[in-house]
């Protein structure tokens, strides 16, 4: 069974897809863990906690901030821009 040129061209931008969203997906996740930290500390987090919890949420902003300007968001980026080079493809023509 073949694939047609659409569906070929789909298979291609969700497998070079897949890189950069577990990147970005990752980098959510500390941003949530990093959230759920703030809201704690503005609702529950006893007197006297604060400054700790401040340098636990820097430290996992600081990390999420570290994975976004790393190379591999750039790189997966220009990756996905790259045309396919299969035997058959119609792209580049």
């Amino acid at each position: 069974m073949s694939c047609s040129i659409a569906e070929e061209t789909d298979l291609k931008t969700l497998s070079t897809l897949e890189p950069l969203t577990t990147k970005l997906l990752e980098i959510q996740r500390i941003n949530s863990a990093a959230s759920i930290l703030s809201w704690d500390q503005e609702t529950y987090m006893p007197a006297g906690g604060g400054e700790a919890r401040a340098e636990q949420i820097a430290v996992l902003q600081g990390i999420a901030h570290e994975k976004l300007v790393s190379e591999d968001v750039p790189s997966a980026l220009v990756a996905m821009d790259r045309p396919s080079h299969r035997p058959g493809s119609r792209q580049g023509r």
